[in-house]
């Protein structure tokens, strides 16, 4: 009796003890493979976030916003070297701009740069410069801006449909609708936006 029990002890012990080794490697593959996927699948959302983070600066560069660098002195003293303005594009998909607006549009003369300049006349309308004064449609307009003064004269000249008379505020420095070459327009399909803030330097930012 004493030998069956003890061989049914031993089964028994080497019955029970058998499963754990397995049981125990097999968990520790789980882990392994629980670890590796959580990893990828970190990355995954990482690089997924990481592209849809680019996609949507670039949707509000083209067609919202961009920051552009003030370049010469056409604008002073409204706008200085080294001011750095948020360009709101958005708005001339739904508008047109207004008059006094600062404007951001490819060059008429077909050189690569970029211009800012105040909207002066809008299209349609007759302006006349008698020195400083600006007429719009025979009629003197209050210019409610700083500006640089000079003496032009510009017979009364009709702005064509769709097109924009723009001058800069340093108007004794700057070159715009008055020297460009005859018929040349700021068409409303060249303007890239229009300027809203200053966001630099901190001591000047704010709306213009």
């Amino acid at each position: 009796m004493d030998d069956a029990e003890n061989r049914t002890e031993m089964e028994t012990a080497e019955g029970g003890g058998e499963p754990e080794a397995p049981a125990v490697e097999e968990s520790g593959a789980d882990a392994a493979e629980a670890d590796d996927s959580a990893r990828t699948g970190r990355a995954a959302r990482m690089i997924r976030w990481s592209i849809e983070v680019v996609l949507l600066a670039t949707v509000f560069y083209v067609f919202v916003f961009q920051v552009s660098v003030v370049r010469g002195d056409s604008m002073d003293p409204t706008l200085l070297k080294g001011d750095r303005l948020i360009i709101d594009k958005m708005s001339l998909f739904f508008t047109t701009p207004g008059r006094f607006d600062l404007v951001v549009f490819r060059s008429p003369e077909g050189d690569r740069r970029d211009y800012i300049k105040r909207v002066i006349a809008l299209p349609s309308e007759e302006i006349e410069l008698r020195g400083d004064e600006v007429l719009i449609n025979g009629e003197p307009i209050e210019q409610r801006f700083e500006h640089v003064t000079s003496y032009d004269y510009l017979g009364p000249t009709r702005v064509p449909s769709g097109c924009y008379f723009v001058l800069g505020d340093n108007r004794p420095d700057s070159s715009d609708s008055r020297s460009w070459s005859e018929g040349v327009w700021v068409r409303h399909s060249d303007l890239k936006g229009i300027a809203r803030l200053r966001a630099y330097p901190a001591s000047r930012a704010g709306t213009l």
